[in-house]
């Protein structure tokens, strides 16, 4: 293990109090009242930023002029390190942080002596290229990292990489919704506090923290119908959101729910209810980017697309909008064509419905690099439909990976090479949860294992 001292290194002056001194005239200025402020010898706490590495340590180890009677109070991102063995604050006067993943923290140091205060306060970055990997949401309202030149998944990053910083949401029933649109990632908590913030806005490339929204309770879904606006909605209220003023302006009642939505042929494509046998409909764009609170407006229903519970809509290479509709118990797959008529061909086997809760669910997903569409079953193999040729469904593309493992999460991502990227739970005795990466020829690339953390859906950097 790495360690680096932070002792009588650093050649920058750092000397707090109310008087400075030169090395030769120090013990003459510490005669007098200034004898009871603490003050830190130039060289032995850093004041530039630290740069570590990931797996490095650092010992931090002030010297003072005048130690006798000081008590040290150490604190990470403005909480007090507390001592493991005793549960009391840790007052020694050297301390060490171990840098155990990416991170941006700061380390306070708090000098008190009678009645002086001396603060001081040492930031440190570790910042491998984030880029070079992907990003995970996990359920517990965080942001996992996998480093893919260290091979090595990371948990519970967000706070890590924002110094301290939290999500908003404390109960189970909360959740985070996760996109990433203009080289920012957006994460809006479902939450029925009205007066927390809501949405979240980061770097895309670094993860870091650049403005945090009060939005409105109970939001889900996000949206986008162009760069600058995404809809967010509760149960039946209907949002428009600038992301430049982050403004919401709430629309009139559509009179439907909102889940599953895609932007078609200046369209928004959209079904509307979790519940069996409902059609799907559809809203003009240009009338959501215009519409103000006062103005009122009718969602046209499409009868004859008919949905068993909800699945997703993608639009495929080919321009076409596809979905999953049933007619009984049989699942069939919907191609929609720009006059938003329909062709369906019969599957044989049950796709992957979303209860009512999830907001992440194994469903249908576009190839970004070729012309097919993947479709998981409740089964957990992965079909592959390539466009135009209904005998490409006649066989799994991945066969399920073990009898008990199944997909979670989106189930199913795919990486703008077209590589494809599974979530499953129960693949392997030492991981709860593995993210297996297959290329585009099916063909098994590698395993992640994340542990115990779950992994909702995993977003990309480009």
């Amino acid at each position: 293990m790495k360690k680096i001292l932070y002792y009588l290194i650093f050649p920058s002056l750092f000397l707090l109090g109310v008087s400075s001194c030169s090395d030769d005239d120090c013990d003459e200025l510490h005669d007098g009242d200034i004898q009871d402020i603490p003050n830190i010898i130039k060289g032995t706490f850093p004041t530039d930023k630290l740069t570590p590495e990931v797996g490095e340590e650092i010992v931090y180890a002030p010297e003072l002029f005048n130690a006798t009677g000081v008590d040290f109070e150490w604190t990470i991102n403005g909480q007090t390190v507390m001592d493991e063995d005793t549960g009391e604050p840790y007052s020694g006067s050297t301390y060490t942080y171990k840098v155990e993943k990416p991170c941006r923290a700061k380390i306070g140091l708090n000098l008190k002596k009678n009645n002086a205060t001396v603060s001081v306060e040492s930031e440190i970055v570790s910042l491998p290229d984030l880029t070079a990997g992907f990003i995970v949401l996990q359920s517990n309202r965080e942001l996992g990292i996998y480093d893919q030149k260290a091979d090595k998944f990371y948990s519970d990053c967000y706070g890590a990489l924002n110094a301290g910083a939290k999500l908003a949401g404390s109960s189970s029933s909360d959740a985070i919704i996760a996109t990433s649109l203009n080289d920012k990632l957006y994460l809006m908590t479902k939450t029925s506090t009205s007066n927390v913030n809501h949405l979240a806005v980061c770097d895309l490339a670094t993860l870091s923290l650049e403005t945090t929204q009060q939005l409105a309770a109970n939001l889900i879904n996000f949206i986008p119908l162009n760069d600058r606006y995404v809809l967010v909605n509760s149960t039946y209220d209907l949002y428009r959101l600038d992301l430049r003023t982050y403004h919401l302006t709430k629309l009139v009642r559509p009179g439907k729910a909102i889940y599953s939505a895609a932007v078609y042929n200046g369209k928004l494509l959209t079904n509307t209810t979790v519940s069996s046998n409902s059609s799907m409909f559809y809203f003009d764009v240009e009338t959501l980017l215009n519409a103000s609170s006062e103005d009122a407006y009718t969602a046209t229903e499409m009868e004859d697309m008919t949905q068993n519970k909800k699945s997703s809509i993608v639009i495929g290479k080919d321009g076409m909008a596809y979905t999953v509709g049933s007619s009984g118990n049989v699942d069939k797959l919907l191609t929609i064509d720009n006059g938003f008529t329909t062709e369906s061909i019969d599957l044989s086997f049950t796709t992957v419905k979303a209860n009512s809760s999830a907001l992440y669910y194994p469903t249908l997903v576009a190839s970004p690099t070729e012309n097919a569409i993947f479709v998981p079953t409740a089964t957990h193999e992965i079909y592959k439909y390539v466009i135009g040729n209904p005998a490409s469904l006649e066989s799994p593309f991945i066969a399920a990976p073990g009898e008990d493992a199944k997909l979670y999460g989106s189930g199913v991502v795919l990486h703008p090479d077209g590589s494809i990227y599974a979530i499953y739970s129960n693949y392997t005795e030492t991981d709860k949860y593995t993210i297996v990466i297959y290329n585009a020829e099916g063909t098994k690339v590698k395993e992640v294992g994340c542990g115990d953390t779950a992994p909702q859906t995993i977003l990309f950097h480009k």
